[in-house]
């Protein structure tokens, strides 16, 4: 075990004489090899991959769900580059990313993690760039392969309804209200159900915002789902979204747009928010679809008439024709007596 760290220890040293930093994003993700340290703005944070990378994720043996946020450079998209994923040695997929950001979903069964403790994770590219060869006033000499800019490995249980996956900033809140600064574009994740459900969401827009006749865009899953001019400063949407229309991986993509964003400081001189900023949103809700009555159910057929035996019927007669005989009988041999004792 002690050969064990020390070993960790040397890698990591090496690493970062290498220029690359082997990051942690969470307990269960740790990223090993080829990748830089950790970069941010105010925007978020990411990691750049050379050519490949190495990722270890913890073996929790049950089903979990990967998602990878990411893009490749524009030099390699342009030239259609490829990124591949391996999980264990087992290809998960390849393919050619788009241009700009992309995600990525996949849900990972029990049986796919194997039984040592981390799952490896591989990514590699055929395409990188190294900024100060492609750009003169670039002092980056790193090799660039792909900005990961988020990368999760969640237990399904863990899924919440609803994610915000990008473009949107911290909560903010006071006493009576809460809600979260959406850049011009943002992207939410909602969790698949396999039902009919109704998506609602609500928020507001600056002044300044209506002044330049700004628009607003949704799409869900790639597909418009709306587009309308902005009139008011606060708006309110409510869209029912059958189950045939939700992804087929446990996620489905919200993509919000908007076609003009505010920076604070630019309209106010005694601003320093230097954010653009789109939209405020106030409420996203993602919930099972109004109850609906299942229809009544069909009528009764009608009885069916049973035919009736001639037996008991018969029985009935010969009984009270035996009672009527038993009785005629008794009468007679009274009236018979009662002539006996006259005489």
């Amino acid at each position: 075990m002690k050969h064990l760290r020390l070993t960790s220890l040397f890698v990591a040293l090496l690493a970062v004489g290498r220029g690359t930093l082997p990051a942690q994003e969470s307990a269960d993700v740790e990223y090993r090899t080829g990748f830089y340290g950790e970069e941010h703005n105010e925007n978020g944070s990411w990691h750049w991959m050379q050519g490949e990378g190495l990722v270890h994720l913890r073996n929790l043996q049950r089903g979990m769900t990967l998602t990878l946020r990411a893009h490749i450079t524009d030099k390699a998209a342009a030239a259609g580059g490829t990124l591949t994923l391996q999980l264990n040695g087992v290809t998960l997929e390849k393919f050619v990313p788009p241009q700009g950001t992309f995600q990525k979903v996949y849900a990972v069964p029990v049986a796919q993690q194997g039984m040592e403790e981390w799952v490896d994770l591989r990514l590699s590219v055929d395409h990188t760039v190294v900024p100060k060869a492609v750009n003169p006033k670039s002092n980056d000499d790193r090799v660039l392969g792909l900005r990961v800019n988020k990368l999760t490995w969640e237990p399904e249980t863990a899924r919440q309804p609803v994610e915000f996956a990008a473009g949107f900033f911290s909560l903010e809140k006071t006493a009576r209200d809460s809600w979260r600064w959406m850049a011009p574009e943002g992207v939410v994740r909602l969790s698949n159900t396999r039902r009919d459900m109704r998506l609602k969401l609500s928020g507001r827009v600056p002044e300044v915002t209506l002044e330049r006749a700004a628009s607003l865009t949704l799409q869900l899953n790639g597909e418009v789902l709306d587009h309308f001019p902005l009139e008011k400063v606060i708006f309110s949407r409510s869209y029912d979204v059958p189950a045939a229309r939700q992804s087929e991986g446990p996620w489905s993509e919200l993509l919000i747009q908007i076609d003009k964003a505010v920076v604070p400081r630019e309209v106010d001189p005694n601003s320093t928010d230097a954010r653009a900023l789109g939209l405020r949103l106030s409420d996203l809700t993602w919930e099972l679809a109004a109850f609906e009555a299942p229809p009544p159910p069909p009528p009764l057929p009608p009885p069916v008439a049973r035919r009736t035996s001639w037996l008991p019927a018969a029985l009935a007669a010969m009984v009270v024709v035996s009672v009527v005989s038993a009785a005629g009988w008794w009468l007679n041999r009274r009236r018979r007596s009662a002539d006996f004792e006259e005489v």
